[in-house]
Order: C-alpha cells, then structure tokens, then sequence
C-alpha cells in the first residue's frame, strides 16, 4: 500500500489538491474545522497527511502539527511546502504508517484524518487502531475523520448513467474494493457513521458529522464538471447548503465524523 501512494505524490496536488472537485470538498472540512475548533494553540496529530495541505491550514490556524504519512514522498512533498511557506516552527513531519502510531509519544488535543485514510483499514483494524488513538489523546480530546461511506449519490448516478449499475453500487459490498493507483492495488473499506461508532475504542464519543462532496462531485469527475464550467459556483453554493444536514452524509462522496473523548 505505501508503494501505492509513493507512486502518486509527485501528481497528487496535480490530480486533486488543486481541482475544483478536491479544492472545494477540501474547503468543506476547512469549514468546519474553523467553526468548531475554537481553542488556540491545540497539539494536533495529523494522520495521512498526504502532501501536507492540511497540515498548513492547520498551523496557519495558530496550531502545532505533528504530521505522518506512510508514504516517504507524501512527506517529502509535504516538507518542502512547508519550507517554502515558512511553517517550519509549527509543524513538523514523520513517516509513520498506522501500525506504527503506538510507538508515538506524548498526548494531543486532536487527532486529524483527511479523504479516507481511515479506508484503507478494515473494521477489524480500525478497531485495534482505536485504542491506540484513544491513548494518544488527552482527557477531552477528539477524533475528526473524514472518510468515505457506503454510498455516494453522484458515483451511481454516474455510472447507472453508464448502465454500470454493479459498480454505481460498488461501496455497499462487505468485501473491499480493490482501487488500482498506478497499478499497484489498494484495498478499500467504505465506513458508515454506524460501523465507525460499532469499530472505535468506548472512550471515543460520536459528536456529530457533516457531508462532505454531496453536491461537488468525487475527484475522478473533474473532466466532467470542467466540461460545464457555468456549474462549478452552483455546486459550491449547494454543497455549503447541504453539508449542513445529517442525511446528506448517507450520500456523500465523503463523510467528516467528529468524535470526542470522554
């Protein structure tokens, strides 16, 4: 799996961070982080960072970041926009894969996990995972996961459209689905609000949660969306109205849970 994601750093940012589908499902989560995180100054542990793009927001938040990532080149990608945006104080960075995490040290007022990190572990592995985020958080800390559900609207509208109805439905399975990135195979999990309450540690709370990508489709639509360029600020309006409803998260192309430790 991390061979996977060292193969795509280089084009990540090329191939979502910086479209319109990724930019504005990313500002979705930034959203709700502003609105909900109002402390200052919090220690947050950063899991999948990816090529760090949360990880600034974060820092330029006022926070301090510990970011990891399984993927050597994710960090390295990472490390160098922090450099460059000069963050070098606020964050800092490690490989670390989720086996790994319980040989992290000290405790943190958040734990963050951004576009279905959390996917590529089943729910026996969540569950084991769960224990060792639940370690790794202070008296009153959260969890704030963003991870991708059973079902997302726009992937069976696409492909039914297409007459694939078998993989419009493809998230539903109990069985991973297997992604191919760059020809190396990932299997993936699809986590409900429900399994991730049934898979988290006791200690861990659910709070609430928010749709993420029910109007602005999932990244590998872009060449569509960009085809109609009229409907990219029709799609951002809706998906700021609709996040706000619970049941859009049964729908979504992402769903972001808020948990906190009690």
């Amino acid at each position: 799996m991390d061979a996977a994601f060292n193969e795509v750093a280089g084009a990540y940012d090329t191939s979502f961070t910086d479209t319109f589908t990724g930019r504005e499902q990313r500002n979705a989560v930034w959203d709700y982080l502003r609105k909900n995180i109002t402390a200052s100054n919090l220690k947050i542990l950063e899991i999948n960072c990816g090529t760090g793009e949360d990880a600034l927001f974060l820092a330029s938040m006022g926070h301090y970041v510990y970011a990891t990532d399984a993927s050597q080149k994710m960090i390295d990608v990472a490390v160098k926009k922090t450099d460059v945006k000069k963050y070098s104080d606020k964050i800092s960075f490690a490989v670390c894969s989720f086996d790994n995490l319980h040989g992290i040290t000290g405790k943190y007022d958040l734990i963050f996990s951004n576009f279905g990190g959390l996917n590529c572990l089943s729910p026996e592995d969540l569950k084991n995972l769960s224990h060792t985020l639940s370690a790794l958080l202070t008296e009153k800390g959260r969890l704030i996961a963003v991870v991708m559900p059973p079902f997302c609207a726009w992937e069976f509208f696409y492909f039914s459209c297409k007459l694939h109805f078998k993989k419009g439905l493809r998230r539903l399975g109990h069985q991973p689905v297997i992604i191919t990135l760059e020809g190396k195979d990932v299997p993936t999990w699809y986590h409900s609000a429900s399994s991730m309450k049934n898979c988290l540690h006791a200690s861990l709370k659910f709070y609430k949660s928010n749709a993420i990508g029910i109007a602005i489709p999932p990244s590998y639509l872009e060449p569509l969306v960009n085809r109609f360029q009229f409907l990219k600020p029709v799609l951002a309006k809706l998906e700021k109205w609709l996040g706000k409803f619970s049941w859009a998260g049964y729908a979504s192309d992402h769903l972001l849970l808020d948990f906190h430790k009690k």
